[in-house]
């Protein structure tokens, strides 16, 4: 098992009410542990913002998670647009 990359995004309308969410999963790189994957988001938050920002630029990151590979498969069937 590994670990991966999950980010979960939400769009704000301009009066402060919550429109949808969005997933975005890194699949490289990918980690052996939790803490290894955490510490990698933690040494590159500005790139996961400015990743973002490209992908979903009227959305704001709500939450990094480092999720198994096992979930993730799991969570992209589940989501409507996986």
């Amino acid at each position: 098992m590994y670990y991966m990359v999950v980010i979960v995004m939400t769009m704000i309308h301009m009066n402060g009410i919550e429109r949808q969410k969005d997933l975005f999963v890194y699949y490289e790189p990918y980690f052996y542990s939790t803490e290894e994957c955490k510490k990698y988001i933690n040494n590159n938050l500005g790139k996961y913002h400015y990743d973002m920002a490209k992908v979903f630029p009227e959305d704001q990151i709500e939450k990094i998670y480092c999720i198994p590979n096992t979930k993730v498969s799991q969570i992209m069937k589940d989501h409507p647009n996986g």
